[in-house]
């Protein structure tokens, strides 16, 4: 038997990033650099089935918010291409790690455990200035699982463990903009296709100092 079920993650946090500017060419056009950082925030995950039911005919659910711990580590170069196009390569290492909780589904106790993601991502990225301070980007990426086992039990019984370790292809698109020197406001969004399949979107701001 096949049950069906849907489903949403959130994700609200913070973070720092530090970026290194390791060489530049002599024209000023090519810049290669180091970066790293560190982010922590909370993520709530709900989930409805009205497939599984218990015998009064309750729907099954959760709904819960735990925190999560992230970092990451990259190498990149960015090249200018006449006056507004800008041409990025990169290569990142990320972790990521969700803490576990104990959910109340239909009366039993569900463990979920904690879930750690170790991934690389190797990609391009092409950015076109809109005039003023706004910037429109483009890129795509491959990225590789290592570790995306999510683990459940119940009474002691362990669920079918959804595996996430694989390849997956990237395809995203934002828009930047910058109110101020030290401020940028980034709104993009990214489709999956692969072990992932799916399309996420994100609102970020950042300070420089």
């Amino acid at each position: 038997m096949i049950l069906y079920g849907n489903g949403s993650a959130d994700y609200v946090g913070g973070g720092a990033l530090a970026h290194y500017k390791l060489a530049e060419s002599g024209d000023g056009k090519s810049k290669f650099g180091i970066e790293a950082a560190g982010r922590a925030g909370a993520v709530r995950t709900d989930y409805h089935s009205a497939d599984l039911r218990d015998y009064l005919n309750n729907h099954s659910r959760y709904d819960f918010t735990t925190p999560y711990y992230g970092a990451h580590a990259g190498i990149g170069w960015e090249r200018t291409l006449g006056d507004i196009l800008a041409l990025e390569t990169y290569s990142k290492y990320m972790w990521t790690h969700q803490e576990g909780i104990v959910a109340d589904v239909l009366g039993d106790a569900v463990d979920f455990d904690s879930v750690n993601s170790h991934r690389v991502r190797t990609g391009l990225r092409l950015t076109c200035g809109m005039g003023g301070r706004t910037r429109a980007y483009y890129g795509m990426a491959y990225e590789y699982e290592f570790d995306g086992k999510v683990r459940a039990q119940v009474h002691g019984v362990e669920f079918g463990v959804p595996d996430l370790t694989g390849g997956t292809s990237l395809f995203m698109g934002g828009l930047r903009f910058n109110p101020l020197d030290c401020l940028s406001v980034d709104m993009n969004a990214m489709g999956f296709i692969g072990k992932r399949e799916g399309a996420v979107g994100a609102v970020k701001f950042m300070v420089a100092f």
